[in-house]
């Protein structure tokens, strides 16, 4: 097992992505609610581009429901929430990108959809330049990102939280560590990204 020793850290020069936006041309998508009846919610995701997750989230962040959109362009679909409890619930939309939560109230008789109320977020953006790993995120309120790496046998070899801007960013210097591919798991805002990461060889 390496140790996490031999990752060296590298505080990165400038901070690559001014937005996630600028770096992929991505339109920013939204949410439009066209309709209400009784507990059911009909609303269209604009701007859909390639595709976007829809997910269901209580208010413990628990996955309900979830599912992906593959298509360019309008997304209409409604929900029923009959079956829910009484209680605060999160439509999540997800892009490669952005998240955006949108809160959802059930009451007895009805429930409401709240697109004008979304809390969003960039993810976290990796890239891959031979044995340099680069991770930068734009944290809209300056909360923190949270980094694991792990081996392919799942040991933690490192962790670190980055703090303290808007603008976040690290290399991470692979060039002391065996070939192969290793897992960044990035937490932010009680969100968890993972991506894999295959450094070139030594």
């Amino acid at each position: 097992m390496k140790k996490l020793t031999k990752i060296s850290i590298v505080a990165a020069l400038m901070f690559m992505v001014v937005t996630a936006g600028a770096k992929t041309g991505e339109l920013d998508f939204s949410l439009e609610v066209k309709g209400y009846e009784g507990k059911t919610v009909s609303f269209v995701v604009n701007n859909v581009q390639k595709s976007v997750g829809l997910s269901l989230i209580d208010k413990d962040n628990r996955v309900l429901y979830a599912e992906n959109i593959e298509i360019d362009g309008e997304y209409k679909r409604t929900y029923n929430f009959d079956r829910l409890p009484e209680g605060r619930y999160f439509l999540e939309v997800e892009s490669a990108t952005k998240v955006k939560r949108y809160p959802i109230v059930v009451d007895a008789y009805s429930a409401r959809l709240y697109y004008n109320e979304n809390n969003e977020m960039y993810k976290p953006i990796v890239s891959v330049r031979n044995k340099m790993v680069y991770v930068n995120l734009l944290s809209l309120d300056k909360s923190p990102l949270h980094v694991e790496v792990y081996d392919v046998n799942s040991n933690l070899l490192y962790e670190e939280t980055l703090k303290g801007g808007y603008e976040l960013g690290k290399m991470y210097d692979f060039s002391n560590v065996g070939n192969g591919t290793y897992t960044l798991v990035m937490t932010h805002k009680n969100k968890t990204f993972v991506e894999k990461v295959k450094p070139a060889k030594s």
